[in-house]
């Protein structure tokens, strides 16, 4: 069994075992910035008018990983957990994403996107398929927890209790990154664990 656990307050957290990453829609290639017992996104150019950020943990893992993030937003929001076995380095040494999966918890619920680069759309150059969605509300403002565990051809998913279960064809079968990521509003991520 191996467990890796991050805290995200002042002070308890470096890049030793984490990356930035981005995707391709991401515009604003900045950091997370620290508050007292968090990390948070600010307003910004990428995504509806706030700074889309991720980190990814340096290791791969397997089938059978369970990834829990504790987090919260703001009016509105979508803090989510990344999984992906494809990412490049581009010139600048950037991480960024091709294909991958999102698990996201926003004001209507939870989902699951399949993401994929698309250049040719310069506007926003990536194309986000729905593949699931399980409708309930989450308040700005309070604690929630999202947990993943990937499993062959599908992702098992709970935000605050609420289970979704979603089949993934193209699904990585042998070893992937998982991430967290700030994404369409103001994120604030208090923890990340990951676990097989």
């Amino acid at each position: 069994m191996m467990k890796k656990s991050y805290e995200f307050g002042e002070g308890k957290w470096n890049l030793q075992d984490l990356r930035y990453a981005y995707s391709p829609a991401c515009f604003d290639r900045v950091e997370f910035q620290q508050e007292k017992n968090c990390i948070v996104n600010r307003q910004g150019k990428s995504l509806f008018g706030y700074e889309y950020i991720s980190l990814i943990d340096r290791a791969k893992w397997k089938i059978g990983t369970v990834i829990t993030a504790k987090c919260s937003f703001e009016k509105f929001g979508a803090p989510l957990i990344v999984v992906t076995n494809d990412i490049k380095e581009n010139e600048k040494g950037e991480l960024v994403y091709g294909t991958h999966f999102e698990v996201v918890a926003h004001e209507g619920g939870i989902n699951v996107w399949r993401v994929e680069p698309w250049p040719e759309r310069v506007e926003r150059p990536t194309r986000s398929t729905l593949l699931s969605e399980k409708k309930f509300t989450i308040e700005g403002n309070t604690n929630i927890e999202i947990k993943a565990e990937v499993q062959k051809g599908k992702i098992k998913a709970w935000v605050n209790g609420e289970y979704l279960e979603t089949d993934i064809v193209d699904l990585p079968t042998e070893e992937f990154w998982v991430g967290i990521t700030a994404c369409e509003g103001i994120n604030r991520f208090y923890s990340f664990e990951i676990e097989v």
